[in-house]
């Protein structure tokens, strides 16, 4: 009889899982989005606190970000292992004023569902973009 009450809670709990599985997906892409904007915005921090030591100046490699300023370049929750965020200098598309201490962050995942190419991004006038 405890064999019949433990066959039917488990496959109770499978049942359930088939039917929450699709919003638990849901939920868990919405939180790898935020958390990438969390590490976007980390890393425009480090951009600044460099700017500040390098009078003004924005480095044009993350890499030099480490071990000062971060203790690692952070990696994109939705991205495939080794993708992280890119880096682009006052030439960017995304600085059509034509600021020359300018710098934009953007996810290499395309992996956000409804985002597009190189979104989301990160510059210091706008803060998170999420849209083109």
């Amino acid at each position: 009889m405890k064999k019949r009450g433990q066959i039917a809670g488990l496959v109770f709990v499978l049942a359930a899982v088939a039917v929450l599985s699709p919003w638990l997906k849901s939920r868990s892409a919405a939180e790898r989005l935020f958390d990438c904007k969390s590490n976007l915005r980390n890393l425009g921090t480090a951009m600044e606190m460099y700017s500040t030591d390098w009078s003004g100046r924005y480095p044009d490699s993350l890499d030099k970000l480490v071990p000062r300023y971060l203790p690692s370049i952070p990696q994109c929750p939705a991205a495939p292992r080794g993708q992280g965020y890119g880096l682009e200098g006052p030439e960017s598309s995304h600085n059509p004023e034509g600021f020359q201490d300018y710098y934009y962050l953007y996810c290499l995942a395309e992996n956000h569902p409804g985002s597009a190419e190189n979104l989301p991004g990160f510059d210091g006038i706008h803060s998170v973009i999420e849209r083109p």
